[in-house]
């Protein structure tokens, strides 16, 4: 997913299994968390994979920060055992990066991490099932986690999907299997 700031500035978010993709010194976090051995589709293998942002000038030539972000599991991959979310969206990597009015930039994607980085205080600070929604927010020049939380219940969940209404919320589209998938009354 990739969108660009008001001077142009690309952001950009995708899934990687390297370690030595480009993150920059000073990023939130520049060292590659691994994670499992994957093979995808019976082709493309993975030792593990990160969620990552990049920015990048506005004529694409010079890197501003990049930064990994995930912990030991699979980061950024839609990837839940059962499958049961990757039928829904045709594809394995899932996510999408928005950004405010000041760049601070705002990631939903999914983990089955149990030590994906969450915030005190966040929504949902631990993974509940076999794979969660991961929703967070990083400062504009990527070297801070403003806050993170998972968001799901005790079966397979992804955030696919993100927009911010006009006071900056994240509103978050996904998949779920949870029967036990935090909702609100009155929905």
């Amino acid at each position: 997913s990739m969108i660009a700031t008001a001077t142009g500035e690309l952001v950009i978010m995708g899934t990687t299994g390297s370690s030595d993709f480009p993150a920059t010194v000073g990023s939130y976090d520049n060292s590659y968390n691994g994670g499992p051995y994957t093979l995808v589709d019976g082709y493309i293998s993975f030792d593990g994979a990160d969620i990552f942002i990049a920015k990048l000038s506005a004529d694409g030539g010079t890197m501003i920060g990049c930064t990994y972000i995930g912990g030991t599991g699979l980061d950024g991959m839609n990837m839940a055992s059962g499958y049961s979310t990757f039928y829904n969206y045709g594809d394995f990597a899932r996510g999408e990066v928005m950004i405010d009015a000041s760049n601070n930039i705002y990631v939903a994607s999914c983990s089955n991490s149990p030590n994906f980085p969450t915030t005190p205080g966040s929504f949902q600070p631990t993974l509940s099932g076999n794979q969660e929604g991961v929703v967070f927010k990083l400062n504009a020049n990527l070297t801070s986690l403003t806050w993170s939380s998972f968001i799901g219940g005790d079966e397979e969940d992804g955030a696919y999907s993100i927009k911010l209404n006009s006071a900056n919320e994240p509103i978050v589209a996904g998949g779920t299997a949870s029967s036990d998938f935090p909702t609100t009354a009155g929905t």
